[in-house]
């Protein structure tokens, strides 16, 4: 027709090879898996992208494989306290590794009351992450029954199951005794509480002890009525005397809501801290830059334990990895510096 402009093919995937210099398969990657991807390459691939105008059909990847395109992350109801913080790491953190991907992220609570099984059905996807404290047994069964791709996420390792991403708490208990080491504590304690029935506090116990001993000083114990503010009020009552007559110089609280109250009643102890005490937390909360004297704090990595899982995930959604082979993946939390050990 007179008039009419001609009619142009569409940008492929061999078109940004090309002018990248970099094989389709790479292309392929960018979008579908950019972390395994070369940075140089992957600029490459997104300045020829950009040039050449190409956008990929996310969407047609997922018809192709005849799934959801989708991947579904479960998680428990939102506590009541500071440790709702966990849920926008652990979202925010799972899409970050489907990010430029061909999946989308689905997110959904389950509370335990609805079967399992009927939950999944409710929730169609090609792949499901369970988040902490979201899965026994029985749901693991019906994930396999299901014939669904998953990975399980925990705090603690657990050897009955094949699927899983845990944090290394045993390791965050070491992480804190060799900081207190490092900035000159050689008399140091622990407060923590519920050692019997809590597994992680049980591990992070049991790391911070095992360096301890190896560098010949043995952590007094002081068990707390209970975790958080008022439990950390009340362990002070005993650790008082024991910095006062020079029996401990350094402290390991075994999370940061518990370190809140053992701070605020050190202060009306008069103990200064680090002056005359070094403190180390755990968790790495918000609110720890907030109190008087910044806490050093263990950071847990939620946030890399459900980007980790997501991403394991999704490569044997994509054919990387053979399906329902076993995946075990052990996150090793970190230390943050703070004003209440001081640098040596």
């Amino acid at each position: 027709m007179a008039g009419s402009k001609p009619m142009t093919a569409p940008v492929t995937r061999d078109d940004v090879a090309r002018l990248a210099g970099v094989s389709s398969a790479t292309v392929s990657r960018v979008y579908n898996r950019p972390s395994a991807v070369l940075d140089k390459k992957r600029e490459a691939v997104f300045r020829a992208a950009k040039q050449l105008g190409y956008t990929p059909d996310l969407n047609a990847s997922g018809l192709r494989r005849k799934g959801s395109g989708s991947v579904l992350l479960v998680l428990r109801p939102p506590s009541r306290d500071v440790y709702r913080w966990f849920y926008g790491e652990a979202l925010i953190h799972a899409q970050a590794a489907l990010a430029g991907t061909c999946y989308k992220l689905l997110f959904n609570i389950w509370d335990g009351r609805e079967p399992f099984a009927r939950f999944l059905a409710h929730n169609k996807c090609d792949g499901v992450v369970m988040g902490l404290g979201t899965f026994d047994e029985s749901v693991v069964k019906a994930l396999e029954s299901a014939g669904l791709p998953y990975m399980l996420c925990s705090q603690t390792e657990l050897s009955s199951v094949s699927r899983l991403c845990y944090i290394d708490e045993n390791a965050g208990g070491a992480v804190a005794a060799k900081a207190l080491l490092k900035a000159g504590c050689r008399r140091p304690a622990h407060i923590t509480a519920m050692l019997e029935k809590n597994s992680v506090c049980a591990a992070r116990w049991e790391g911070f002890r095992s360096v301890l001993r190896k560098a010949k000083c043995e952590p007094v114990l002081i068990t707390a009525p209970e975790l958080g503010v008022r439990g950390g009020r009340e362990a002070v009552r005993r650790l008082v005397p024991l910095v006062k007559r020079g029996e401990v110089d350094g402290l390991f609280v075994v999370n940061d809501l518990t370190a809140v109250g053992v701070m605020q009643n050190l202060v009306k102890s008069g103990i200064a801290i680090p002056e005359e005490l070094a403190l180390v937390a755990y968790d790495n909360l918000p609110f720890r830059e907030t109190v008087p004297v910044e806490m050093a704090s263990v950071d847990v990595s939620i946030g890399k334990l459900y980007q980790t899982a997501v991403e394991m995930l999704a490569e044997e959604l994509r054919g990387e990895r053979k399906p329902g082979e076993p995946i075990r993946k052990r996150i090793v939390p970190t230390f943050v510096r703070g004003a209440s050990l001081p640098e040596k």
